[in-house]
């Protein structure tokens, strides 16, 4: 397999979301319980979330699982959404 920046050679500077949404380290993939945890919600918050658009629907690879990415951007998007309240 090659790494990543032998892809950015290869593919020049335009790779790099190719490169950010396929190559994966330990802990980019979370199972439900982690992201319960992580965003200390109840299961059904989190299925209710997600037939609103709330939250992002988990991905089947080895089980259902969600981007660790996706799940940070919902929190960082709740901090925007409380600070401009807060203006």
């Amino acid at each position: 397999m090659k790494n990543i920046q032998d892809e950015k050679k290869l593919y020049g500077a335009n790779i790099e979301n190719y490169v950010d949404d396929f190559y994966f380290e330990k802990g980019d993939l979370l199972t439900k319980d982690e992201v319960l945890e992580l965003l200390k919600i109840k299961k059904s918050t989190l299925y209710d979330g997600m037939k609103k658009g709330i939250y992002p629907r988990p991905i089947n690879i080895g089980g259902r699982k969600w981007l660790r990415k996706e799940i940070v951007k919902v929190i960082k998007n709740a901090i925007k959404d409380r600070n401009k309240k807060a203006s």
